[in-house]
């Protein structure tokens, strides 16, 4: 009888010590588990996101480096960081270090010791970036594009994210162990992958630096007539990305891409008014008098020359932007002609430049408004209804320079992996006959003599070389000014360089002018003597 007790008391006691021992392992795992998780740090140094290059893989962002470092409070650290960084850094470090847990800092020296992680990142944005509008800016943690190119292609340039960072083994205060070495993680070549853009880097410097010297607001494109490539894009006043708060409140909108923006006119329309003619049959030999102002109806159109241009044909009336000779070359020609041929050049419309990336929509007055002699007359000479964006008036002189083909204008060239493999963009349109040779060569004629001595365009006239190009003051109806009050005008110098190869399309806008040409022109001839100086090397 006790033998059985013993036993069953013995077997009671056994169960019972084995499951002392079960959930003792248990818990000690679990403990285990939850100390590691509880026992590690870990540092963000630096998030990176994917690049943007010209043409010619030259960054435009993340082009060049800096020094960041995890700093822990071992006394060597701070004792080499002490002859490395400014006393306002330092002292900003130290009170972070104050808790114990490790703090990050930027280096514009090496320093090296024990409690020291020092990582080499890449800079999104250097003290000069480049085509700030086409890029655009991100937000202040760097995760997300916000404007620009940089929204457009967010996607893309966020699934080339990288990271630099330091994950420290911690006591129960946080602070980092002496003599257990950090895990340090460094993917920031991933952000190596990215886009390759059409722009030339070495060409938009050029254009910026010239448009700031003559145009206070205003933009300047420079587009291949062959391809349709956008080789500069310059918005003006700039900005930087790096900086967007300080410019927020500037009554003078540096964040706005006047580029793609739409603006009246003017008399660059009249290049579409004399295709229209031309495609429609009318010689360039065909003749009208002007006598300073013409009456179409009811309302009396007068020209900048007020005593009158006398008795003119095609040529010298388009170098002397003639008003008068072209209300009548409209009525001749008719405004379906004009219509459809400005209409299939965008005119009524956006221009994409990628996918997601587009001009504002130029305005066209509607088809049958143009039965009244009136607005026909307005249109005739770019005025009235009509607006356009500096890419619109772009692609109309790419049609004069390549012989009448009309280009898609574009921005993206191709796109770049991580390992700096380069992939052509397939997406874009093949070039269309637009109108005959014929045409496109009796406009380049008469483009040219814009630049001769007399023209509108004389003070544009380059260096070296020749040019073709087309003046325009476009009226906006707007005054400015306090008593006396002077009316706001559009400014445009639009042409292609040089006349007898033409490799650039060059259109230069000036906001808000008060003046004519005398803005836009030396902008054009720099620019051209510039291009000329470049390519010559």
């Amino acid at each position: 009888m006790k033998k059985r007790v013993w036993l069953f008391y013995g077997c009671i006691f056994s169960t019972l010590c084995a499951l002392a021992f079960r959930i003792f392992t248990l818990s000690d795992q679990y403990l285990i588990r939850a100390a590691g998780q509880q026992s590690t740090v870990t540092v963000t140094v630096a998030n990176t996101r994917g690049s943007i290059y010209d043409r010619n893989q030259k960054p435009l962002v993340n082009g060049s480096t800096e020094y960041r470092a995890a700093v822990t409070s071992h006394p060597k650290a701070i004792a080499a960081l002490s002859g490395v960084l400014e006393n306002d850094d330092f002292e900003n470090m130290s009170q972070m270090l104050q808790n114990g847990r490790p703090a990050v800092v930027t280096l514009e020296k090496l320093a090296a010791g024990e409690g020291i992680s020092l990582f080499q990142v890449p800079m999104r944005y250097e003290e000069r970036v480049l085509a700030p509008h086409l890029l655009g800016y991100i937000s202040g943690d760097e995760s997300e594009g916000l404007t620009g190119l940089e929204a457009t292609f967010d996607t893309l340039l966020t699934s080339y994210n990288g990271v630099a960072s330091v994950s420290y083994t911690v006591d129960a205060n946080g602070k980092p162990l002496q003599g257990v070495s950090p895990k340090i993680t460094n993917i920031t070549k991933n952000s190596n992958g990215g886009i390759c853009l059409t722009i030339d880097a070495d060409i938009q410097e050029i254009t910026e630096d010239i448009a700031a010297k003559y145009i206070r607001k205003g933009a300047v494109v420079i587009m291949d007539p062959e391809s349709g490539e956008i080789l500069s894009l310059a918005s003006l006043p700039t900005f930087h990305p790096g900086k967007v708060a300080d410019v927020l409140q500037d009554p003078d909108s540096p964040l706005l891409n006047r580029a793609l923006c739409r603006y009246n006119c003017g008399s660059v329309f009249k290049i579409v008014s004399a295709a229209a003619a031309l495609e429609s049959g009318i010689s360039t030999n065909t003749a009208f008098d002007c006598a300073g102002h013409i009456t179409v109806g009811d309302t009396v159109f007068h020209c900048h020359q007020r005593l009158g241009h006398g008795n003119m044909t095609m040529p010298t009336a388009f170098a002397y932007s003639c008003n008068s000779y072209f209300i009548q070359l409209m009525r001749k020609s008719g405004g379906d002609s004009l219509w459809h041929l400005a209409s299939r050049l965008q005119f009524n419309s956006p221009i994409s430049l990628c996918d997601g990336f587009q001009t504002e929509s130029a305005t066209l007055p509607p088809q049958n408004a143009l039965q009244s002699p009136a607005v026909l007359a307005n249109l005739s000479f770019g005025q009235g209804e009509l607006t356009a964006t500096p890419i619109h008036i772009a692609q109309l002189v790419a049609a004069i320079a390549n012989g009448g083909k009309l280009v898609s204008p574009h921005i993206v060239k191709g796109y770049v992996d991580e390992t700096g493999s380069f992939s052509e963009n397939t997406a874009i349109s093949a070039n269309q006959q637009f109108f005959s040779e014929t045409t496109a060569s009796s406009l380049q004629e008469m483009m040219s003599g814009v630049l001769d001595e007399g023209g509108t365009g004389y003070a544009g006239r380059p260096l070296f070389g020749k040019a073709g190009a087309k003046t325009g003051t476009a009226e906006t109806g707007w005054e400015r000014g306090e008593g006396e009050k002077y009316p706001v005008v559009q400014s445009w110098f639009a042409g292609y360089y040089p006349a007898d190869n033409p490799q650039y399309a060059i259109v230069v806008l000036a906001e808000n002018a008060d003046n004519t040409g005398a803005k836009t022109a030396p902008v054009f001839k720099e620019i051209c003597d510039r291009l000329y100086q470049m390519d010559e090397q």
